[in-house]
């Protein structure tokens, strides 16, 4: 996996498994201290998250809009819904995220 440097917050980087016209695939990998500031991202975009199990502490996922965010799964138009990951105090935190452009 090729991980590159996030641009949003600190001590993150992103993977992108698969990106086309039609939806793309990342994983995000959060160290500890690391977080991921407030954004909305650019292009209209349904976003589902999936924390992937693992040892950690914090990193929670904040969207206020989200249509759903339950048991490590959000649910979120990532465009118009601002969203961040709080910082993670232990361990490193991974999140697959799927994107489907509207």
């Amino acid at each position: 996996m090729r991980w590159n440097t996030g641009s949003n917050g600190f001590q993150y980087k992103k993977s992108i498994i698969i990106k086309n016209r039609w939806f793309d695939i990342c994983v995000l990998k959060i160290l500890t201290n690391g977080y991921i500031n407030g954004h909305v991202d650019e292009g209209k975009q349904l976003r589902i998250n999936i924390n992937l199990p693992n040892r950690h502490n914090g990193g929670e996922f904040e969207c206020i809009n989200a249509y759903f965010n339950c048991c490590g799964i959000s649910l979120y138009e990532a465009s118009t819904h601002r969203h961040r990951f709080k910082k993670v105090i232990f361990g490193t935190k991974y999140i697959i995220s799927f994107g489907i452009y509207l």
